[in-house]
C-alpha cells in the first residue's frame, strides 16, 4: 500500500490514526521547509523514529505535529534501521498533543534553542532547590556554552531543554535574550568578470615613458645641427679706388677696342633675326658695340695728344 498527500489536506494525527487502525507496516516520511523526519509503524504500534533533536518516539511525534505544512508519503513494508520498543500510536499521540498545549506557554518565554541564556548574579533567596535535570542544564550553561550545544550534549529534545530553561527563569536563576540576527554577507563580484579584468590589465602593454624636457641650450644646438647649412656667400672684394687715367692710356684702350672684331653672342642672333629691337639682353650676354668712325676718332685723339 502506498499513501501520499499534503499536511494541508490531511493532518498528521489523522494519517497516523488511519495507519494504526488498518494495522499497516511500513515507513511514513514527512518533509517540509523546516524539518524532515520518518516514523515506522507495525500493527498499530510505532517501532522507530528519525527526527532531528528528538531522542524518543514521543519527541519525534511532537516535533512533526508542530509542522503546519508539508508533504507525506507512506512506503509499505519498510523496516526501521534501529528498531525501538513498540509504543501504542494512540498513547503517543495523546502525550504529543499534551506537549503541544504546554509548548504554547514555553515558547512565550523561550521560543527556541537559539537564545542567549544568562545566569543571575545572586540567588533569589536564602535557599535554592533544583531538580537533577535542572542542575545538569545549569552547570552546562555556567560553563559558557550555548543552549543548543548543552541540549545536544545532554541528549535533550527542544521541548525538554526549553521547558527546563523556562523553569530556571521563573525561579529567578536565569534570564533569556534573543540573539541578534547575522548580517547578510556582502555580494561578491562575478569571478569571470574580475578574472577577465585582471587578465586584460596584465596583458595591456606598459605605457610609454614621457620624454624628458631638454635644456634650452641643448635644444638650440640640436636645432642648429638639424637645419641645413646655408651656402656661404663669397667675400665681396673691396672696391678699388679709382685712379685718374692718363690721356695716353685712354687713347690706347680706345684704339685697342676699336681694332678688335665685334663679338655678338649666340643667344642674340635669334632676336636680331626676328627684328625685335627692344628685346632685353639676357643675364651675362655682351651687348655688341656700336660702329665707330675710325677716321673721326683718330682725328679727335690726335687733337687730344697735342
Amino acid at each position: 500500500m502506498s499513501l501520499q498527500g499534503s499536511l494541508d489536506t490531511f493532518a498528521l494525527t489523522e494519517v497516523l490514526a488511519l495507519l494504526a487502525g488498518t494495522k499497516k507496516r511500513g515507513a511514513l516520511h514527512i518533509s517540509s521547509a523546516r524539518l524532515e523526519g520518518s516514523l515506522w509503524l507495525d500493527g498499530g504500534h510505532l517501532i522507530g523514529s528519525d527526527v532531528p533533536r528528538a531522542p524518543g518516539i514521543v519527541d519525534a511525534v511532537f516535533e512533526l505535529l508542530r509542522l503546519k505544512e508539508g508533504e507525506f508519503v507512506f512506503n509499505a513494508d519498510d523496516a526501521p534501521p534501529d528498531p525501538l520498543e513498540p509504543e501504542n500510536v494512540e498513547a503517543v499521540l495523546a502525550d504529543a498533543e499534551e506537549r503541544l498545549g504546554e509548548w504554547r506557554g514555553i515558547e512565550a518565554v523561550v521560543p527556541s534553542l537559539s537564545v542567549a541564556v544568562a545566569l543571575a548574579a545572586d540567588a533569589p533567596g536564602p535557599q535554592v532547590v533544583l531538580e537533577a535535570h535542572q542542575w545538569r542544564l545549569l552547570v552546562g550553561l555556567a560553563a559558557g556554552r550555548p543552549l543548543t550545544q548543552v541540549a545536544d550534549e545532554q541528549a535533550l529534545g527542544e521541548f525538554e531543554a526549553c521547558r527546563t530553561v523556562k523553569q530556571l527563569v521563573e525561579a529567578g536563576l536565569a534570564s533569556v535574550e534573543a540573539l541578534p540576527e547575522p548580517a547578510p554577507a556582502p555580494k561578491k563580484a562575478p569571478a569571470a568578470a574580475s578574472t577577465a579584468g585582471r587578465v586584460a590589465q596584465e596583458s595591456a602593454p606598459p605605457p610609454a615613458p614621457e620624454p624628458e624636457p631638454k635644456p634650452a641650450k641643448v635644444a638650440a644646438r640640436l636645432e642648429s645641427d638639424a637645419a641645413p647649412a646655408a651656402p656661404a656667400e663669397p667675400p665681396t672684394a673691396a672696391p678699388r679706388r679709382a685712379q685718374p687715367a692718363s690721356a695716353m692710356s685712354v687713347v690706347d684702350r680706345v684704339l685697342q677696342e676699336a681694332n678688335e672684331p665685334a663679338k655678338a653672342p649666340a643667344a642674340a642672333a635669334p632676336a636680331a633675326a626676328s627684328g625685335t629691337e627692344d628685346a632685353p639682353a639676357e643675364d651675362g650676354a655682351e651687348v655688341p658695340p656700336e660702329q665707330v668712325d675710325r677716321g673721326a676718332l683718330l682725328k679727335f685723339l690726335s687733337s687730344v695728344r697735342n
